[in-house]
């Protein structure tokens, strides 16, 4: 069969969203294209810098429906797989879904993502997908072709992570079999796209990506259950590292084919098994490669210590994203279900400090039980830390988490932010308890980066000329100019 996979358009609030390359659906084509006879096609909706205006707060990122629709009739698939990798482009996921639908009623359509994977009922329930695979994609989505094709025996009935209507009748399967070696997962499809555009865009991520960059994934899931989390539902309930040596060869391979030179580690626990890290470390200082790296989505602090950061340092860490949460240690541990002490934040920031690294600590406000001495706390935190950047975010209890459920039990207000030019805002606060207000929160953001600003400013100053921080990001820059964020 010919199947083509699809990552679709978006719309934003700003023209300056950072974009990298769509890691989960190039493994999937990889691995078709490795592990069956069908014939693959990528059509990446994102990989141009094709950015238009449709509203007054609303941007469209990618190829319009007009065009993906002329690539979808050139390449004449058999089936389509649609992917939404986050819950927040639900709308305009849907949206590409019934273009597609209306276009191609003949077309068997299969999606995937984050949103399908913790919504399967819902998405199969709307009419415009065929089946809807759940969590880790390969081997189920490489059997559903194969039984669709007749080259497998076997029923839709018992194939594993698989939603869809069975004469009306709803057949959802949970995602239980997970891939144990993920070294068998050949390298992402990158030829598949115009993946040059990727590496000259420029997405600078906490200092790193002015030059040639690149993203890469080592490892699947994690196996901490902080309270705003669902990746585990996506990924597995079990952490799975690629093994040293396959990490390695990924990266000789992106430095030879494509002259790599930054490197984006975007793994939700990438140093969680210190002997990998070390191996990995190791083996990029001896193959004597020049590269620079980073870890955007954050790294578990309990996994650091003073030893560790040097090696990461010498084998070309230049920044670290670290996840503290909250200032407070109870509402950190109790509360979000972090297991981290403050002695050891303490620990390992001024260790990374020491040793030169780019420190930047994200934050979030508004978790239920946040009193305002607990934000005090945060505050004085930020202040007394070595950190060269903060990022703080609102408390989101998405479906599917532990905070979620904890909102709807105990009937705390859930803010709508669901109009069609604020439906992927994420500066504006979720959740109302008696702890706190909406204008409360919105104060509390506001106090966060003015109280970091005021006390780091020669820190701040310094950086931004090294072209470190986000100081000079326009949408940080533009919230500053619009929200008066850092006034009183």
């Amino acid at each position: 069969m010919k199947v083509l996979l699809i990552n679709p358009p978006y719309t934003y609030q700003t023209p300056w969203l950072q974009i990298t390359e769509p890691l989960g659906i190039l493994y999937l084509a990889a691995y078709l294209r490795s592990y069956s006879s069908h014939n693959i096609g990528v059509v990446d909706c994102l990989d141009n810098h094709s950015i238009h205006k449709i509203g007054k707060r609303l941007y469209w990122y990618g190829l319009t429906h007009v065009e993906m629709i002329k690539k979808i009739s050139e390449f004449v698939p058999d089936v389509v797989g649609v992917t939404c990798m986050f819950s927040k482009k639900k709308n305009d996921f849907l949206g590409c879904l019934r273009v597609i639908k209306s276009h191609f009623p003949a077309i068997k359509i299969i999606v995937g993502g984050t949103y399908p994977s913790l919504f399967p009922e819902e998405v199969v329930h709307t009419g415009l997908v065929d089946y809807c695979v759940i969590g880790e994609g390969e081997t189920s989505f490489h059997r559903l072709l194969n039984i669709l094709d007749n080259k497998e025996n076997g029923s839709l009935l018992d194939l594993d992570g698989i939603a869809f209507l069975n004469n009306g009748n709803l057949v959802l399967n949970p995602k239980l079999d997970y891939i144990e070696n993920l070294d068998h997962i050949p390298f992402p499809a990158r030829d598949l796209i115009n993946y040059e555009a990727y590496i000259t865009r420029k997405s600078v991520l906490h200092g790193l990506g002015l030059r040639r960059s690149a993203s890469i994934l080592t490892s699947r899931s994690c196996p901490n259950r902080c309270n705003f989390c669902s990746m585990y539902r996506i990924h597995g309930p079990r952490w799975r590292g690629r093994s040293a040596a396959n990490v390695i060869d990924e990266i000789l391979h992106l430095v030879r084919e494509f002259g790599i030179q930054d490197l984006f580690v975007m793994d939700d626990n990438f140093t969680f098994k210190r002997d990998r890290i070390v191996a990995i470390c190791d083996g990029i200082i001896q193959a004597g490669l020049r590269i620079r790296w980073n870890t955007p989505n954050g790294i578990s602090i309990n996994t650091l210590d003073y030893e560790l950061l040097n090696l990461m340092k010498k084998s070309g860490c230049k920044s670290i994203c670290i996840a503290i949460e909250t200032g407070d240690e109870e509402l950190r541990n109790k509360v979000i279900g972090k297991r981290l002490s403050n002695s050891k934040i303490k620990e390992v920031v001024h260790s990374a400090a020491n040793l030169g690294i780019f420190i930047t600590a994200f934050y979030i406000i508004g978790m239920p039980g946040e009193t305002r001495d607990k934000f005090a706390k945060t505050l004085q935190q930020i202040v007394s830390l070595p950190l060269n950047g903060v990022a703080a975010a609102f408390a989101n209890p998405l479906p599917g988490t532990k905070l979620y459920q904890d909102c709807i039990e105990n009937n705390w207000c859930l803010l709508e932010n669901s109009s069609d030019d604020n439906h992927n805002i994420l500066y504006k606060p979720f959740i109302v308890t008696n702890d706190f207000s909406e204008e409360e929160l919105i104060k509390r953001e506001k106090a966060f980066y003015r109280t970091f600003m005021r006390a780091k400013i020669f820190t701040i100053i310094k950086d931004t000329l090294l072209m470190r921080n986000l100081l000079i990001y326009p949408p940080f820059l533009m919230r500053v100019v619009k929200d008066r964020l850092l006034r009183h």
